[in-house]
């Protein structure tokens, strides 16, 4: 990604942007994401490569603090949607996972131990403190939980599927991938949690993003083997608009392009493949955009860019990218800079 120069004046309401990059004196410190429309979460190591701190950074008072310290490593961190929690998965056995979760302070609220070897999670949009976790074995058998942080409970529940995102309180979709003859595309469905009741809700659906205000599909073009159509949804199923991009498949998968919806607009920031075919070394083959499902306008921010993650600030002035968020984009200006740099002296 092009890097921009520090000099560059950015837009009054974003400033001290000069403050950009940030001086950890630890060049292989990672960013997790927003904890408001101005601080990001980061880690950084103190034993050798070691993660065992969180801090906190505003970019408009260039203040840090420490977030949260462990004797124990830290190996992953998700931000609830609300920003009132932060899950952070720590490192311990190869047979057991430990979860801490802490309030918008860092103050640990909750912490559990999950028999597994890896970990996924979903937080609730529609209720706040509430997961769906997935505990894998070694063998990848795994164990699903319902996780409530503000009543200090998680119980184990059955479910078919062990990725699944929430749309509604008591409500999950997934897509039914067959386990025996796994394929590209699933059918979406719907289940409830407290009754157990499940729906079709599409058929051959290849990829879904549910966030609190809608719901995004991405399914093969009937008219280009190449195409993938991306259509958007309010929460009551009536398809609001849709794009299409060129659709990249592996020899058993599709490369899904990293995208993230910011806060409560009705924008999708994600990249466009510049071709469809073959996934394969398709390394800065990607242009980043951004795309309102409300009006149907899509926007070119950057070109020539690498499929990595995405991260965007709740006021869509900044987001965070890279493979550990190292970089962060100017939403207004397009310009880039590294995030992290040495503390000079």
């Amino acid at each position: 990604m092009f890097q921009g120069s520090l000099e560059d004046d950015p837009p009054q309401d974003t400033k001290p942007a000069p403050n950009i990059p940030l001086q950890t004196g630890d060049l292989n410190a990672i960013a997790y994401g927003w904890l408001d429309s101005h601080t990001i979460l980061y880690s950084s190591g103190k034993k050798g490569n070691q993660m065992q701190e969180l801090h906190s950074w505003n970019m408009k008072t260039n203040k840090k603090r420490v977030f949260f310290q462990n004797e124990a490593s830290i190996s992953d961190v998700k931000i609830s949607p609300s920003k009132s929690f932060v899950l952070v998965k720590l490192s311990s056995s190869k047979k057991k996972a430990i979860i801490e979760i802490l309030d918008h302070t860092g103050k640990s609220v909750y912490s559990a131990a999950i028999p597994s070897t890896e970990l996924t999670y979903e937080w609730n949009p529609y209720s706040d403190g509430v997961l769906f976790i997935s505990g894998f074995n070694e063998n990848w058998t795994y164990s699903s939980y319902a996780a409530d942080v503000t009543r200090k409970k998680m119980d184990k529940v059955p479910f078919p599927q062990p990725f699944a995102q929430w749309s509604s309180k008591d409500e999950l979709l997934y897509l039914d991938w067959d386990k025996k003859n796994p394929g590209q595309t699933a059918p979406l469905m719907k289940r409830n949690f407290t009754s157990g009741k499940t729906e079709t809700v599409m058929l051959d659906i290849g990829y879904f993003k549910k966030w609190s205000k809608g719901l995004m599909t991405i399914a093969a073009s009937s008219e280009s083997p190449d195409k993938a159509d991306y259509i958007f949804y309010n929460n009551k199923g009536k398809a609001l608009s849709s794009m299409s991009m060129p659709l990249l498949k592996t020899f058993s998968d599709w490369v899904i392009p990293k995208m993230d919806v910011i806060g409560k607009t009705t924008e999708l920031i994600t990249f466009r493949p510049e071709r469809g075919g073959d996934g394969s070394g398709a390394d800065k083959h990607f242009s980043l955009v951004s795309f309102n499902w409300k009006t149907g306008k899509e926007e070119e921010l950057l070109k020539h860019q690498s499929n990595e993650p995405l991260s965007c600030s709740p006021n869509g002035q900044w987001c965070l990218y890279g493979t550990q968020l190292e970089n962060i984009v100017n939403m207004k200006t397009n310009k880039s800079y590294k995030l992290f740099s040495r503390k000079r002296g």
